[in-house]
């Protein structure tokens, strides 16, 4: 059974962010001014709903280091950006069924992702937005050649919960501190699901967890 893909989400106070712009000065035409952080955290599959390889018995869960550099472009909508992810899971393995064999296959290629984020609420520090997204990365299935690295496009949901850790820090914290927030993310990919023993698509979401760390500009 291959591991399902999962990726993207961004800072929810960021998705409001043409209006912060504006007052800095910033340009904001349609599309504001990049802001660029970078996502290490955990991601962790097979642990909501895994599918079976036989009766009874369910593929493990599994959790890996997770590294990614996502570039968020906010809106002159207040609660709508874009976002480009690269994504990479440099020591990732996976489980994957061929034929009727389980197998561990190596997962650790590049993901590119990209999509709209849709703020839904803020609440003090924390901040939700839902995510839908197109990813383009390896399968994890055999293609037509048996090719389990072949790229192709998928298309995911997500529902993101981030913490905006510079309200904790205080005024008085360094600006990267005061940009920094932690994130959890549940992802579920819609297209090309994982299938269980008996070949049925099963709804098997990622979950995703870590720091957001800004790059550019600083708070």
């Amino acid at each position: 059974m291959r591991r399902m893909i999962a990726l993207s989400g961004i800072l929810g106070a960021l998705v409001g962010a043409p209006s912060m712009l504006r007052a800095q000065g910033g340009a904001c035409n349609v599309l504001c001014a990049p802001v660029f952080v970078a996502q290490p955290g955990i991601v962790v599959a097979n642990a909501l709903n895994a599918p079976e390889v036989q009766p009874g018995q369910k593929l493990e869960s599994s959790a890996d280091f997770l590294f990614r550099v996502t570039t968020v472009v906010p809106t002159e909508l207040p609660r709508v950006a874009l976002v480009g992810i690269v994504q990479w899971t440099p020591f990732a393995k996976s489980e994957a069924i061929v034929g009727s064999r389980s197998v561990e296959v190596t997962t650790n290629s590049p993901s590119f992702v990209y999509g709209p984020v849709f703020q839904l609420f803020t609440a003090g520090p924390l901040g939700v937005t839902f995510d839908a997204l197109g990813v383009f990365a390896p399968s994890g299935v055999p293609d037509d050649d048996g090719d389990i690295a072949a790229y192709k496009h998928q298309f995911l949901l997500e529902l993101d919960l981030n913490l905006n850790l510079g309200d904790l820090f205080g005024s008085g914290a360094s600006p990267f501190l005061r940009g920094m927030s932690a994130y959890a993310f549940l992802a579920q990919q819609m297209t090309d699901r994982p299938v269980d023993f008996r070949n049925d698509a099963v709804y098997s979401p990622v979950l995703l967890f870590g720091l957001t760390v800004p790059i550019a500009p600083l708070p």
